[in-house]
């Protein structure tokens, strides 16, 4: 009687077990091991920001296969640094359209800044967020690689990528120190303190930032009169189709013929995809700012 109460206790057991999940498959105890749900590798991904447009392309075919979109800005020379790098036949889709769901995405990757409404559309549709980090500096860029790697089981290929890009920012290395020249990034009125890639950029290449010195954090609008104070020994300003036009613009301003920067004539014009890239171009920006203070580059880009 006793033995039959007890098969009877151990069979129930088992079963609440089961429910709870307790008897787990192989898929089940793989994700045990590795601290996190089981994924299906590769899932067809779409790119909703210009930094993952790059990241996805540079992480090689493997990768490409499985992307089903790119960003609506992807060929846009005024934001996108390399414009045309993904073949037409890969759709372009603005941020959060519900296209993506025809083309049967089920990852997409989106801003730190993307609206919260955007997010939680798409995350009702059923499309797993990938949420790249907010883009304060250098380091961001290899985060991003490194999620955008791993999500999509291409670990290998993402470290390959930033040892790439490591070893392209490293030629641009110049010493720094407390008595090095100062540059300031002007666009409209705005300027780059600490907290932003062109800050990092600068000091790597042997820069003071004088919006920094001026404990300016990230992008502020600041009045003419403080740039005149500051007086940096070198300015660099965004330009599009005309970048002699834009160093002539900014060297116009009152009271800004005065300035170091422009008697010595290294206020240096850098595209504004360039200017303000948070990807692989922030290796070019980084060979424009080297060669500025080497006296190389003055002046609106050749």
């Amino acid at each position: 009687m006793r033995l039959g109460r007890r098969r009877a206790l151990a069979a129930g057991l088992a079963l609440l077990l089961a429910g709870c999940g307790g008897t787990r498959g192989p898929a089940a105890a793989a994700g045990a091991t590795t601290g996190r749900r089981a994924r299906v590798p590769s899932p067809k991904v779409a790119s909703q920001t210009l930094l993952s447009d790059e990241i996805l392309w540079d992480l090689g075919p493997d990768v490409r296969a499985h992307v089903v979109a790119v960003s609506a800005l992807a060929d846009d020379p005024r934001y996108a640094d390399r414009p045309g790098l993904w073949p037409p036949e890969v759709p372009r889709v603005r941020t959060g359209s519900e296209a993506l769901l025809g083309l049967g995405t089920e990852v997409a990757v989106v801003a730190s800044f993307t609206a919260p409404e955007v997010r939680e559309r798409l995350t009702h549709l059923g499309v797993e967020l990938l949420v790249l980090p907010p883009l304060t500096g250098i380091d961001a860029y290899r985060t991003s690689v490194a999620r955008i790697a791993e999500r999509l089981d291409a670990a290998e290929a993402g470290r390959a990528l930033v040892a790439r890009f490591d070893a392209a920012l490293a030629r641009h290395a110049r010493p720094g120190g407390t008595d090095g020249p100062r540059i300031l990034s002007y666009a409209g009125g705005v300027v780059a303190g600490s907290g932003t890639t062109f800050h990092e950029v600068a000091a790597h290449t042997g820069w003071r930032n004088a919006a920094a010195e001026a404990r300016i954090a990230g992008h502020a609008k600041v009045d003419p009169e403080r740039i005149v104070a500051w007086d940096p020994d070198a300015v660099v300003v965004p330009c599009g189709q005309d970048c002699d036009g834009a160093v002539a613009a900014f060297s116009a301003i009152p009271g800004f013929s005065a300035l170091s920067a422009v008697r010595s004539g290294r206020v240096a014009a850098v595209e504004d995809a360039v200017l303000h890239a948070t990807g692989f171009g922030l290796t070019v920006l980084a060979a424009r700012l080297a060669r500025l203070r080497d006296g190389s580059d003055g002046g609106a880009r050749p």
